[in-house]
């Protein structure tokens, strides 16, 4: 029997407030490979989440630094290079489970001045259907997203819906890459500082 959205509400508010409930709210993401399998099984038009009654859905919105679609770097049909409102340019092929970062826009600490971060405010974050990195760029390249009030409706009157965004130093390395974060923050410690500085501005 199908929990009501009331139930799934009650066991997110209970562990959220470190409270007991009837047991722990489950729910997760899935890999494409085994979505693959699992449309194979149960059929094309599978939800995954209704299928097992998980208690929530996580929904992100478009958190490129630019708001932007892909721009295709190289395609042979099986590996794919592509860059992204991040500014990286990031390949994925057909026989790695994850994506590879070639390279990074910021290369020089006097290069994050001038990285554009574009408005958290903008409205195309919520209501534009397009392409964006966190949501777009995994185990698969998903084009064409419909936009995060679209994904929102579709779940809102049955589960609890949670967004979400990147934590920090995640945040940072997409920006600049690792090596680039955990060497300028000693290196150069002032562009570094007012670099993340500008993060925090746009991160809630």
């Amino acid at each position: 029997m199908n929990t009501t959205k009331e139930q799934k509400e009650a066991r997110m508010r209970a562990v959220l407030a470190n409270r007991e409930g009837d047991r722990v709210p489950v729910s997760d993401f899935f890999w494409t490979g085994y979505m693959l399998n699992a449309k194979e099984k149960w059929g094309d038009d599978l939800d995954i989440y209704r299928k097992f009654d998980l208690d929530y859905i996580v929904i992100n919105p478009n958190m490129d630094p630019v708001i932007r679609d892909f721009e295709i770097l190289e395609d042979d049909g099986v590996n794919i290079k592509l860059r992204t409102g991040f500014g990286a340019a990031i390949r994925r092929s057909g026989s790695a489970p994850m994506p590879h970062y070639d390279a990074f826009s910021v290369n020089e600490p006097e290069e994050m001045e001038e990285f554009i971060i574009e408005s958290a405010r903008d409205k195309r974050r919520l209501y534009r259907t397009g392409d964006d990195q966190i949501n777009g760029v995994g185990d698969a390249i998903e084009r064409n997203i419909p936009s995060r009030t679209e994904r929102v409706d579709a779940y809102c009157k049955d589960f609890p819906v949670f967004g979400s965004v990147c934590e920090g130093y995640e945040y940072l390395w997409r920006c600049i890459g690792t090596e680039n974060s955990l060497i300028w923050m000693m290196t150069e410690p002032e562009m570094f500082g007012t670099f993340v500085k500008r993060l925090g501005v746009f991160l809630p």
